[in-house]
């Protein structure tokens, strides 16, 4: 069974705790946006497909309800600062499981004595 689709929609709902619940207090704030990079990155690696990039863009209609201050729409604040390095970010997990699965394979296409960091029941 494949964890991608649950991945992405338990990361989705990280960002959205942190977009909503972000606002309360300074500290709450701080807490979500480290576990949503580490998320971010954890999210990639375990998908391991291009396509995972796109996933950080649904963080915008998400933030577009959440509007704390009316002179700068939230939605705003996500697409300057949170996207582009979500998006990035995201990148880096997914090469790291790249190059992990190229690494494995020998020039025959054995596989390598390396150990696995991703079961294959895991990589779908």
């Amino acid at each position: 069974m494949s964890l991608r689709f649950p991945a992405a929609v338990g990361y989705l709902g990280l960002v959205a705790a942190w977009i909503y619940l972000g606002n309360q207090h300074r500290l709450t704030a701080i807490v979500l946006l480290g576990l949503t990079g580490a998320a971010t990155l954890a999210v990639g690696a375990l998908i391991g497909r291009w396509w995972a990039l796109a996933i950080p863009l649904a963080a915008i209609p998400i933030a577009v309800p959440a509007n704390f201050d009316p002179d700068f729409p939230t939605w705003f604040d996500v697409t300057l600062f949170f996207v582009p390095p979500a998006v990035f970010v995201m990148g880096a997990g997914v090469a790291a499981r790249r190059l992990i699965e190229r690494s494995r394979k020998g020039s025959k296409g054995q596989t390598s004595k390396v150990s696995d960091p991703f079961p294959r029941r895991l990589a779908g």
